[in-house]
């Protein structure tokens, strides 16, 4: 075990484009006389809201038990849906990894760093709600592949499933406390974003990114965000589940991890709560049978009695043993 002081390194600019900065902010564990192993996490707010930094969503305990246990944390930025589609994810998982392997231990030491930085061979994926699909496409197109993956309730699991095509007609999201969103006037500064501006890839919590996400799970419309092929998803709408995949765009199929995922998919570790009215808990449930057909090393810990985010989870996130799985794969 390491000692719990850290350094931190915010705001590292891992790459430029369409006039944004991406942003990755480092924290080491200090004290360490080798290179240490690598945590890349994303944030949750349904790949068209959040923020990197800290805030009420913000699964701070996997952070604290990754320091403790002697692995560096990264949490990063991508692209903010809308007006783009999920194809951009793809470049931004790849062009992070790119960084942390070629670039990111010299930012380090321009920035200050004394010590022996990061183990670039050594780097792990890991994600939250959303952030749990952003890890499996760092599974999927990141080479050399991330060495483990930890999925927190995470979406994208399995985008067939009936509950991406049902609208909800009452309050769901935060335990019911955020109220079904009536109009998308609400958000109408999201939806007159215009192709020629710079990508988003921060926003607060709570604001009108965050309402625009409710509204696309609430109404049924967040397929048409991902794939950017709103007349594909309406056929699919109209087929029976075990009929969707067959009529799958080529295009649409690179953001399917169900449908393109190998016996080369990394070691991954699902945790999901089994009451998820946000991420239902069948996307982790799926995706595990996937990972088992295909002889892929996984667990998968369903928490009783837990919402989104874990919240109501009767235990505490020290016996999820999250971190203990990463370190079966240094």
């Amino acid at each position: 075990m390491c000692s719990q002081l850290t350094t931190v390194f915010p705001g590292i600019v891992y790459k430029h484009s369409n006039g944004s900065d991406y942003h990755v902010d480092v924290s080491l564990p200090s004290g360490e006389k080798f290179p240490v192993p690598l945590l890349v996490f994303y944030h949750g707010g349904g790949l068209v809201s959040g923020t990197r930094e800290e805030n009420p969503l913000f699964p701070a305990w996997i952070k604290k038990e990754a320091l403790e246990a002697g692995i560096a944390f990264a949490s990063a930025d991508y692209t903010l849906l809308t007006p783009q589609d999920g194809h951009v994810l793809i470049e931004d998982v790849i062009d992070l990894f790119s960084f942390i392997r070629n670039s990111l231990n010299t930012e380090l030491k321009i920035r200050g760093l004394v010590g022996p930085g990061i183990d670039t061979q050594t780097v792990f994926a890991a994600g939250a709600s959303a952030g749990g699909f952003m890890a499996y496409l760092a599974g999927l197109y990141v080479e050399p592949k991330p060495k483990a993956i930890v999925s927190l309730y995470g979406m994208g699991g399995d985008w067939l499933l009936d509950d991406w095509f049902t609208q909800k007609t009452e309050p769901f999201a935060m335990g019911g406390k955020f109220p079904i969103v009536r109009s998308t006037k609400e958000f109408q500064q999201v939806l007159d974003t215009s192709s020629s501006r710079p990508p988003t890839t921060n926003s607060a919590f709570n604001g009108e990114r965050f309402t625009y996400m409710i509204w696309l799970i609430q109404e049924a419309r967040m397929l048409q965000v991902v794939f950017g092929e709103p007349d594909m998803v309406e056929s699919l709408k109209r087929l029976p589940r075990n009929d969707r995949a067959g009529r799958v765009s080529s295009r649409a199929k690179r953001l399917m991890p169900a449908l393109v995922a190998d016996s080369s998919f990394p070691p991954t570790y699902l945790i999901h709560g089994d009451r998820d009215v946000v991420i239902s808990v069948n996307e982790s449930r799926s995706f595990e049978k996937v990972l088992a057909r295909l002889g892929v090393e996984h667990l998968y810990r369903e928490v009783e009695g837990a919402d989104h985010g874990l919240i109501g989870a009767p235990v505490p996130p020290s016996s999820y043993k999250a971190i203990e799985f990463l370190l079966k794969h240094c």
